[in-house]
């Protein structure tokens, strides 16, 4: 606005001339306190994410299961206590920055409205009402954009106050947006304490069970294993809860499993029947089960240990007598016989060689098949329940090898069968099994194959007791678990090497013991697929079954075993028989091993609770929605701080001091007097230019003067 359409302005009592306002002394400088600001800001705005994201995938998240994987060996004291440190201060900042933002980033906003107030180019507008706008920082006040709505407040806005208001609603919504997309949860970190090497200390973690060797599985007594197979068999119920039988990771996939109720899964009925994908009791062949020496669902916490495994399967079918092998091949086979002419006559044969142990010391997976044969030829005529002749091949299949216990590495879930034992140097960096101070090579992370040395020998002769051998078995070691089976249900000591050897003379009756003294397999496994033998031992000897009462005792032994053998003329009875004797063959196997050389060489599992530690988790598109809101606020500040230092202000902001040296400039017909209504007050000054120019002097500085405020006009540091 030139002098001459001041002064015509003035004359018509709309604008006064500038130059007869009064001005102020030419005083412009850069003020620092923006760079001060910016110094403390921004690290309180960086810093705390920056950490966040560094804590979020440190030190490197598990791909599989999602938890944060720690070092194996254990962090020290000192560490926990610096990540925990780490924490508060991201806290700290977080609460500080929080705190913090909309004062700073309005401090900033203060500063740049001086310069955006200030004459930059010929051609610039703003209005008084405008300046007194961003004078009250109307940018922090959301009434400003419902006045600005109404005809009384139009023209108080300006670009700058709605920029200025972006940029706050942009700061404010930053930290709120981050406690919205990031938590925060308490992870287990595993400390030195946990380490079962004691790193730190003499303290170790708890032991939560023991894992047998294979070296020591290699030479555990056969008549000890067995003499458990066979107690167990006449009492053992498809509805008994087993603690050592263990789902397969496979079948936690099953949706069916998922509603299933966990203690239900431990009964071999559950998985005997083909219940786990249909309602229909159909036989499964291959129970979807396996066996350790350790209580189901054990768990090592922060710690990542291996525990041995054994499942097994049977699949029989019927076949020619023909083709039963005769004689019973293998080096030294398991062959029994029955002759009770004419009335009852069986044959057992398993072939290969009993009393070795099938499996090699390597921690691999290893499988071994065997195989068993009954022959059943039934003479009697008279009985109401006869036996039908027939001959049956079993086929079994047996798989040995490790899986890693559940543990917060891998979410509480026991990971599936490996096929390969991990490398050396993968198990001393990944892993805390150790192997007994007892063993071989007296500690250490096991090895693929490793020797004990048969310490449990000694653990043997100095607290336990073998079982009685009349039979001169104690060197045999433990066979295949249908061999163990086979040599519990018709071997010495059995109830069917009781009848094969009994006699008219036999007192009591060999009939009457089997059934006294319970040694009648599968007597009470499940009357849906093997009779309830319990109630007929009773029923035989009071002669309901064909025998009177004080019938010859052979008459009577055989309709008991005629009726027990009966049962594996039914293929799925058969099959289940021998699932139950191999889960329980494995089981007296690895409890029995872990009994005799928990002492000395089993390994011992541990549980290690750690330390619990806050940690961020966020996703990746949380992580890039609060880095995107960051990166614009820095933005938005850096265009602030860019914009502050185009121009030397002079003033370091427009406060109540600034306003009334302004106000000074005035004339009364500029500025309404008290009373006045709002929309007269708006109107008068929207037209009155409201920015700070040089006076045609370029010696004062005056309200609407006409000249361009510039770098140069920089002047030193004055006290105001």
């Amino acid at each position: 606005m030139n002098p001459q359409q001041t002064q015509l302005a003035a004359g018509a009592g709309d604008r006064p001339d500038t130059e007869s306002r009064p001005g102020v002394p030419l005083a412009l400088r850069y003020r620092k306190l923006t760079v001060y600001l910016l110094i403390f800001y921004v690290p309180l705005l960086v810093i705390p994410w920056v950490l966040t994201c560094v804590m979020s995938g440190s030190p490197a998240p598990n791909g599989n299961s999602g938890q944060r994987y720690f070092p194996q060996y254990g962090l020290a004291a000192h560490g926990v206590y610096s990540m925990l440190s780490w924490v508060a201060a991201i806290r700290t900042l977080n609460s500080i920055a929080s705190v913090a933002t909309i004062p700073v980033t309005s401090t900033l906003l203060a500063q740049a409205a001086v310069v955006y107030t200030q004459k930059r180019k010929a051609l610039q507008r703003l209005t008084l009402r405008q300046l007194f706008a961003l004078a009250d920082r109307r940018w922090s006040d959301v009434t400003a954009v419902l006045e600005a709505a109404r005809t009384a407040g139009r023209g108080i806005g300006s670009p700058f106050l709605w920029l200025g208001m972006g940029l706050i609603a942009l700061s404010a919504v930053q930290h709120p947006l981050q406690q919205l997309l990031v938590s925060w949860e308490s992870i287990p970190v595993m400390t030195c304490l946990d380490n079962p090497t004691g790193a730190c200390g003499s303290m170790t973690p708890v032991v939560v069970g023991y894992d047998p060797e294979p070296a020591d599985l290699a030479t555990i007594h056969q008549n000890r294993v067995v003499q458990e197979v066979m107690s167990s068999l006449a009492t053992f119920n498809m509805l008994d809860l087993e603690t050592h039988l263990w789902p397969d990771p496979s079948y936690l996939d099953d949706h069916v499993a998922v509603i299933t109720d966990p203690t239900w899964r431990q009964t071999l009925r559950y998985w005997a029947m083909g219940e786990t994908t249909s309602g229909d009791d159909v036989m499964n062949h291959t129970p979807n089960f396996f066996v350790t020496a350790l209580q189901n669902a054990t768990g090592t916490g922060v710690l990542r240990e291996h525990a041995l495994r054994f499942n097994s399967s049977a699949w029989c079918d019927k076949i020619p007598r023909a083709k039963f092998p005769e004689p019973c091949p293998g080096k030294r086979p398991f062959y029994r016989s029955l002759s009770k002419s004419p009335f009852l006559d069986i044959r057992v044969c398993a072939p290969g060689e009993y009393g070795v142990h099938p499996w090699s010391l390597s921690r691999n997976r290893q499988e071994i098949g065997e195989d068993l044969y009954l022959d059943v030829v039934d003479g009697r005529i008279n009985t109401p329940d006869p036996v039908a002749n027939f001959t049956l091949h079993c086929r079994t299949s047996t798989t040995r090898g490790y899986f890693e216990l559940g543990n917060h590495m891998n979410s509480q879930i026991y990971g599936p069968l490996l096929g390969e034992w991990p490398d050396p140097d993968t198990m001393a960096r990944e892993f805390n099994d150790e192997l007994n101070l007892q063993a071989g090579k007296g500690g250490g992370p096991p090895t693929e194959s490793d020797e004990t040395h048969g310490y449990h020998r000694y653990s043997l002769n100095m607290w336990n007791t073998e079982p009685a051998d009349p039979y001169g078995t104690y060197m045999l070691n433990t066979s295949g678990p249908l061999m163990t089976t086979a040599i519990a249900l018709f071997g010495n000591q059995s109830f069917f090497e009781m009848a094969a050897n009994a006699s008219d003379k036999t007192f009591p009756p060999a009939a009457q013991q089997i059934c006294q003294q319970g040694r009648l397999p599968f007597s009470n496994l499940g009357i849906t697929v093997f009779n309830d033998f319990q109630r007929m031992c009773g029923s035989l000897i009071s002669g309901v079954f064909g025998s009177p009462i004080g019938g010859e005792p052979d008459e009577v032994l055989t309709s008991l075993i005629g009726n027990w053998v009966s049962s594996f003329n039914d293929t799925t009875a058969a099959e289940l028989g021998l699932i139950a004797g191999m889960y329980l063959s494995n089981r007296a196997m690895l409890t029995q091993t872990v009994t005799a050389s928990s002492t000395f060489s089993a390994r011992k599992i541990h549980f290690g609770a750690g330390m619990l530690v806050p940690f961020p988790v966020k996703t990746l598109a949380g992580t890039a929605v609060v880095s995107i809101f960051i990166f614009l606020q820095l933005v938005g500040l850096a265009y602030v701080t860019y914009y502050i230092y185009q121009l030397p202000t002079w003033t370091a902001a427009l406060d109540a001091v600034a306003i009334a040296r302004i106000g000074v400039g005035l004339r009364h017909n500029e500025l309404p007097p008290l009373g006045d209504g709002e929309e007269v007050v708006g109107a008068m000054l929207n037209k009155v230019d409201g920015w700070i120019g040089l006076d045609a002097g370029e010696a004062r500085l005056t309200l609407g003067g006409p000249g361009v405020i510039t770098r140069r006009h920089a002047t030193k540091k004055v006290k105001e």
